[in-house]
């Protein structure tokens, strides 16, 4: 949630244009990031003229005036000490992911931040994905569609043939699937799409959708505490590295994918026996989430 602007007599913050406040969120991060921010480096971002980069930075003095203020030797708009974001909602969330987006020099902040933290990130394997098969399963969960395509699970030899009706793409961490109603096993079922071996080809209005996927729309809530072989000491600084309110971390997830969650954050049966130092949180209700673990 954005915070609220500094001048009533201004339009609030969703009354502005997308493109004026996408500029405008990413000034204020680069603001935070480098401590300052000027016309040159928005103009070569954006493609704007020197006159609307300008107005741009008038704009956000105006909606926050606290913020920034020109420094003649600088030639510099610069950090005050008591600056307060307006558009970054998660200060510490946003900037990380915007920084992870610029490590290659093709995110949004390159341009914008004179000096920029060295950053280095370690990814996942990426598992390829052909355009040919994502790009049709996007449009039939669009248009409500049935796929008929050709699908290599690892209980068979040989891919065999599906008729799926798609209804959300889903990453779990690592991969990327889609979960949609199987007219081969008349169930709701999850299908990786690097496992899908021909182009899916459109077979009909689907009949099964997203409301009638009862796991889909049920919650699970998966409560995760520190270790409780931890000294108080550990524990309290793993609550705080997790961001645990009262020494417990609460996420609310749809049902088919607790198991995917469990794995990432690697939970669930047996966590407690193990070695505090390598598992530092721990599943706390397994009683009401282990039986969605499936896998």
């Amino acid at each position: 949630m954005t915070q609220a602007t500094d001048n009533p007599d201004l339009p609030p913050l969703d009354a502005l244009r997308w493109e004026v406040r996408q500029r405008l969120t990413l000034l204020e991060t680069s603001l935070l990031l480098s401590g300052r921010v000027n016309t040159v480096a928005l103009t070569s971002r954006f493609g704007i003229s020197r006159a609307q980069a300008s107005k741009d930075l008038a704009l956000y003095q105006k909606l926050r005036p606290r913020n920034l203020v020109y420094d003649r030797f600088l030639k510099n708009y610069v950090i005050t000490d008591r600056f307060e974001p307006l558009l970054v909602r998660d200060t510490s969330a946003e900037i990380l992911a915007l920084l992870r987006a610029d490590l290659h020099g093709e995110g949004p902040l390159i341009s914008l931040a004179a000096g920029m933290p060295a950053v280095e990130v370690l990814e996942p394997v990426a598992r390829r994905i052909d355009p040919q098969i994502l790009l049709p399963v996007c449009r039939a969960i669009y248009a409500g569609e049935k796929l008929r395509l050709s699908y290599q699970s690892l209980d068979g030899d040989e891919p065999h043939e599906i008729v799926l009706t798609p209804h959300t793409l889903v990453y779990n961490g690592f991969r990327w699937h889609v979960r949609g109603y199987s007219e081969r096993k008349e169930q709701f079922r999850d299908y990786l799409l690097a496992r899908m071996r021909s182009t899916p080809a459109a077979a009909g209005l689907g009949e099964r959708f997203a409301a009638d996927d009862t796991l889909w729309q049920t919650w699970v809530t998966v409560r995760m505490v520190p270790h409780p072989k931890l000294p108080p000491n550990q524990a309290a600084v793993v609550a705080d590295d997790f961001g645990m309110t009262g020494g417990e971390l609460t996420v609310e997830l749809r049902a088919p994918l607790v198991p995917y969650y469990t794995r990432l954050m690697r939970i669930g049966g047996g966590d407690t026996e193990m070695d505090p130092r390598f598992r530092q949180i721990v599943l706390a209700n397994k009683d009401e989430v282990l039986p969605f673990v499936t896998f």
